[in-house]
């Protein structure tokens, strides 16, 4: 998909069963390098599903990711691929794609009100800008009349969220191994939760990386 800046690459996975969804920004396509497929098995792995068929479009690249994942997974995985041009086919994902570009926009807009800045493609906040549409979409965008969420965990997400970008104050890393004296607590921007473990992640004002907390 292309953004401002540059075009990003934005590798996307939905349960056709359930319609739970993900989307991460990954640095180029195919298995060259690890992080799509090791982002990918981390999804499979957090599905309830206990057996998966990867399906993929022609395009090699993700044939490749597909590949991998299915040889590594901790679950049963295989692959296949769909017949060139069958919109039929790949019509869960085509969907789910459009339906994340706008959330993105919307993230994106959201986030560049509360910094008072533009943020272009190739700012490193555009992958948490990515991952967090996502998140929101498969909790809280309905699918046949149900969330995505619901249908796969059978529950209701029920975590705490802020703004994207929010001002807040998050807990310094290894806090309570610091001295009584040492601050416990930094300022920065909220950029979401992490998908497995539903820590918030913030943007720390002072040192410019992500940590959870």
């Amino acid at each position: 998909t292309a953004e401002r800046g540059k075009d990003l690459k934005v590798l996307g996975m939905i349960n056709d069963r359930t319609g739970y969804g993900c989307a991460t920004a990954v640095p180029s396509k195919g298995a060259k390098h690890p992080f799509p497929v090791k982002w990918a098995e981390r999804a499979l792995a957090r599905s309830s599903g206990m057996r998966f068929v990867i399906q993929t479009d022609p395009d090699n690249s993700a044939g490749q990711v597909a590949a991998e994942v299915a040889s590594t997974a901790q679950k049963p995985t295989s692959t296949r691929k769909t017949p060139v041009g069958s919109h039929e086919s790949t019509g869960h994902i085509e969907r789910y794609f459009r339906t994340l570009h706008g959330q993105i926009r919307a993230t994106r807009l959201g986030y560049e009100k509360a910094v008072n800045a533009t943020l272009d493609g190739d700012s490193a906040a555009m992958t948490w800008v990515i991952r967090h549409s996502s998140f929101l979409l498969a909790r809280f965008q309905t699918w046949y009349g149900i969330a995505p969420y619901r249908r796969e965990f059978s529950r209701d997400y029920e975590g705490l969220l802020c703004k994207f970008g929010e001002r807040v104050w998050g807990r310094v890393p290894k806090a309570l191994n610091k001295r009584k004296w040492k601050a416990r607590w930094m300022p920065g921007r909220w950029l979401g939760k992490d998908e497995n473990s539903d820590e918030h992640l913030v943007l720390s004002q002072q040192t410019g990386e992500v940590t959870r907390t």
